[in-house]
């Protein structure tokens, strides 16, 4: 390997025609001289080709028939040359000394260096928000997310990772990971070599209306949820067993949200095909496991405190009254009453099975849990 590197920037873009170009420009102007940009759209049914196409004599342009996140990353990585890798968003933005602080981190036996995220608006306007806003993961730390999670990861524009690594990731099966194509990378990372984290914002990620994660009342996004957070769990299981992490068969789920998630399953009186067995107890048990042994970078000391009041309260406040404030929990922020009844709406129609726009995620994954089966409890 040369002294300095080569990075392959990809940019994936779908219908991002108001951003791809900032996103593209920023990848341009990166200080570091070695980098190659790779521009993927995925099928996109705005002006995004046309717009991307007027960087075709500074950067590699695949415009491609849609497929999902994962088939884009895995056209830009077969046509990538580099070294190593940084996935750019096509809504989202890097600094211009991205990637020499990054590959200044990075060292042979490194899988992937991360940075904060800058959390932006639509139009550009910078928050005081950070992402993640827990401290960056770094070094060896392959048991600590076997057992707790990737917490301390930025979304998919904070990584450059090393080719090597990703080569014993790709290809992304693109049928399970047709959303969150970045969940299998950073989820894996820490246990393919070590990682480290920059204590520096190394981008922006634009908060809009088009984020595939913005969390509305909307059932089928809980039900969605579920399901993408069983195959994190499969997913880290298998990666565990592969570094020799041996894990218990019963483990409570370490996101103290997702436990919420089940326990409005279970008060609606409905069952999840992920978690058949949740009962009203195992939830509370497995909550309050987590409240009283998760580190910091889990759960803060309010956090703990605030889902505390929430779980208890299961026991003796009103339904209705219960309802409201997990749904209130889970949706983010305060909603109209309107709101929360036609989420309740929603939870009934999907009775006695779930509705059926998730058949495929049901059948992504039970072929993705052949590889690993989600923790007992977790």
């Amino acid at each position: 390997m040369t002294a300095q590197p080569l990075v392959s920037i990809i940019v994936d873009n779908y219908n991002s025609e108001q951003y791809v170009a900032q996103a593209i420009e920023s990848a341009l102007n990166q200080t570091y001289a070695r980098c190659e940009v790779i521009v993927v759209d995925d099928g996109s049914t705005d002006r995004s080709p046309e717009v991307i196409e007027q960087y075709a004599d500074r950067a590699k342009i695949i415009i491609k028939p849609n497929g999902g996140q994962a088939s884009a990353f895995n056209c830009g990585f077969a046509h990538a040359r580099g070294d190593l890798i940084w996935f750019l968003d096509g809504d989202d933005e890097l600094v211009p000394e991205a990637v020499s602080m990054a590959v200044a981190n990075w060292a042979p036996g490194v899988s992937s260096v991360h940075g904060h995220l800058r959390v932006v608006l639509a139009d550009g306007k910078p928050t005081r928000h950070l992402l993640p806003k827990y401290p960056l993961i770094r070094d060896d730390r392959a048991e600590f997310v076997a057992r707790w999670g990737a917490w301390g990861i930025p979304p998919s524009s904070g990584h450059l990772y090393a080719r090597a690594a990703l080569e014993k990731v790709f290809p992304l099966d693109e049928t399970v990971w047709r959303l969150n194509a970045d969940t299998p990378l950073y989820h894996s990372m820490p246990f393919l070599g070590k990682v480290r984290g920059l204590n520096a914002v190394v981008g922006s990620w634009r908060k809009h209306s088009q984020n595939a994660s913005r969390p509305e009342p909307d059932w089928i996004f809980v039900s969605r949820l579920l399901y993408v957070h069983a195959q994190e769990r499969a997913l880290v299981r298998h990666w565990a067993s592969v570094r020799g992490i041996q894990l218990p068969d019963h483990l409570p789920h370490p996101s103290l949200y997702i436990l919420t998630c089940r326990l409005l399953y279970v008060l609606l009186g409905l069952r999840h095909p992920v978690y058949p067995q949740d009962t009203l107890r195992s939830i509370l048990t497995s909550a309050m496991q987590v409240i009283l042994t998760a580190p910091p970078v889990v759960a803060s000391r309010s956090q703990r405190l605030r889902y505390l009041r929430l779980f208890l309260g299961t026991l003796w406040k009103p339904r209705a009254v219960t309802l409201r404030r997990l749904i209130r929990r889970v949706c983010g922020g305060e909603h109209t009453q309107e709101q929360i009844e036609q989420f309740l709406a929603e939870a009934e129609r999907s009775r006695p099975s779930d509705p059926g726009t998730l058949k495929m995620q049901r059948a992504n994954y039970r072929h993705y849990s052949s590889m690993a089966t989600p923790d007992g409890n977790g």
